[in-house]
């Protein structure tokens, strides 16, 4: 007696970026979110700074996963003052600057912030994007900004219209969700291990 498995066959269509699943699509960053950057306040005014509580991201503060704390602050003189827009949490971060060991660097807010003119910030739809979905697929593509850099070998650097058209695809929402979900669970096993380890 034979038995007949019923299998469901994923089509897949090819794409500049690979082969991927026939219901996802490939879009440029500028069409998920809207993108800005930040400036860095007058170092000699001190009251922009002393005392400050305002979490400010700077491409050192990156750490390619949730920002939470900052190693410098701003005041609330210097929102009001200066150019710094407060970005809400979600909101993903990119260096710009800083050479081929700094460029593609990434973070996302897990605090409301503000940032320095080096990063790009990313504030996604949310109806088309999940924002750790993106933040995943960055740090998997980090090597692609190196084609992106266009400044000479000594200081290479990327620009705010760079990450715009900077490519990735887009998995149907919920999709989105469980690959994020996924992935978060397999970085805390691994930090973790690394824990024990030490």
């Amino acid at each position: 007696m034979s038995i007949t498995k019923d299998k469901k066959q994923t089509a897949y269509q090819d794409t500049p970026i690979g082969k991927i699943p026939a219901d996802w699509e490939v879009k440029k960053i500028k069409d998920i979110g809207n993108l800005s950057s930040g400036t860095t306040p007058s170092r000699s005014n001190k009251a922009y700074y002393s005392e400050g509580t305002i979490p400010w991201v700077k491409t050192t503060d990156l750490n390619n996963s949730v920002i939470f704390d900052t190693e410098e602050k701003i005041t609330e003189k210097a929102i009001r003052e200066t150019s710094l827009k407060v970005y809400s949490k979600e909101t993903v971060l990119v260096a710009m600057y800083g050479g081929f060991n700094q460029i593609g660097r990434t973070g996302i807010l897990g605090v409301e912030a503000t940032t320095n003119q080096a990063l790009s910030a990313i504030c996604v739809n949310k109806n088309e994007i999940d924002a750790m979905f993106l933040l995943y697929w960055l740090n998997a593509k980090v090597g692609l900004w190196k084609n992106f850099a266009g400044s000479s070998r000594k200081d290479p650097n990327i620009t705010g219209k760079d990450v715009g058209d900077f490519p990735i695809v887009k998995p149907p929402l919920p999709e989105q969700k469980r690959i994020a979900e996924v992935l978060s669970t397999w970085d805390k096993a691994i930090q973790l291990t690394e824990q024990l380890i030490r």
